[in-house]
């Protein structure tokens, strides 16, 4: 069987008005761990060689830390 290579997108920059709130919703804890930590675990288990793109805004740096230093090692790009 071929091998298929995927690129995921996730798309990240909203503003997040219907938030209502000044921090990142994806930041937003559940069981200790931010909200976006369960997308991007399921993005790898899935597709643990390919390429996850995250398309983020500069509203929100904690979030953008937390995916340079939580996913390191990782095939990710923050654009």
């Amino acid at each position: 069987m071929k091998k298929v290579e995927m690129d995921a997108y996730v798309l990240a920059a909203g503003q997040q008005i219907r938030y209502g709130q000044h921090e990142s919703k994806m930041m937003a804890p559940i069981n200790d761990r931010p909200a976006f930590a369960y997308t991007m675990d399921t993005l790898l288990s899935a597709f643990p060689q390919d390429r996850i793109t995250v398309v983020s805004s500069s509203t929100f740096p904690d979030f953008n830390n937390f995916i340079t230093e939580t996913y390191s090692q990782s095939n990710i790009v923050l654009d």
